[in-house]
């Protein structure tokens, strides 16, 4: 794993004090021993600087993308422009009421 990974990973975590993301460019990787990774990071918002050992194994490392990406299509139907005016003339003067909606089955 390298250390792009690793800082994009860490900036998906949110500071406990500011509650921020980290910034990639405040995320310094000091080094690493097989699964653990030395990091410190400077927090710009809160002015606080730590130092973090973390352990993060590969499979802990997945990207929206390759989420979605792993989902595949509910059916081969596509969208087309009276599907989308259809849904806009529901949605004008549905009221949000979700419990109504799926009971009139």
């Amino acid at each position: 794993m390298n250390e792009r990974l690793i800082k994009r990973f860490i900036a998906t975590v949110k500071c406990s004090i500011c509650g921020k993301s980290y910034k990639i460019d405040n995320i310094e990787v000091l080094g690493h021993h097989d699964e653990t990774w030395f990091l410190n990071i400077f927090y710009p918002t809160c002015d606080k600087e730590s130092f973090i050992t973390a352990t993060i194994k590969a499979q802990d490392i997945v990207s929206d993308l390759a989420t979605r990406e792993r989902i595949a299509p509910a059916s081969d139907s596509t969208i087309n422009s009276d599907d989308v005016m259809e849904l806009h003339d529901f949605l004008k003067d549905f009221n949000g009421d979700f419990l109504k909606l799926f009971n009139q089955g």
